[in-house]
């Protein structure tokens, strides 16, 4: 069964939900679909995130409404080819989402992704969740408006 871990961070904001398309007779837990990519903009905050799913059965892709605001630079997109999941995910916040780490791959240890490297002041609290052996990560929800103020994860059994 799908989980959530999180939120982390700030309580400003209206709440967000990401997830991947839900057909008819699916649910989080079946559904055909898979992170494909993932974009985020950041400067001194995160700024916004957008996720394109993949269905693993057509090759389709679809992507979700911006979350956040429309400042930031743009980083490269973190891109999941098949077979990749997201399995560890940590950052920092105070009142916003400061910098948020990605750690990706088949194996663990994989690759990393981090949204910016700004300093972090002394007030920044961290956060951290580990994702299970044989789990991805499947979505994000949490609270935002100029910035993504707080953000946790969906998670559900790897369908792929």
């Amino acid at each position: 069964m799908a989980e959530k871990y999180g939120p982390s961070g700030g309580t400003g904001g209206g709440p967000y939900d990401i997830q991947p398309p839900i057909e008819t007779n699916t649910t989080l837990d079946t559904t055909p679909w898979v992170i494909s990519s993932i974009e985020f903009k950041s400067g001194a905050h995160l700024d916004s995130i957008t996720v394109a799913y993949r269905n693993i059965a057509t090759q389709e892709i679809r992507f979700t409404p911006v979350v956040g605001g429309s400042g930031g630079g743009p980083n490269p997109p973190l891109t999941m080819e098949k077979g990749v999941h997201i399995w560890h995910f940590k950052g920092f916040f105070w009142q916003y989402v400061d910098q948020l780490t990605i750690e990706y791959g088949k194996d663990n240890p994989g690759l990393s992704y981090t949204t910016n490297w700004n300093s972090i002041g002394d007030a920044a609290t961290d956060f951290d969740y580990e994702v299970e052996s044989g789990k991805e990560v499947i979505g994000f929800w949490g609270r935002g408006g100029l910035y993504i103020d707080s953000i946790g994860v969906h998670v559900r059994k790897t369908i792929e």
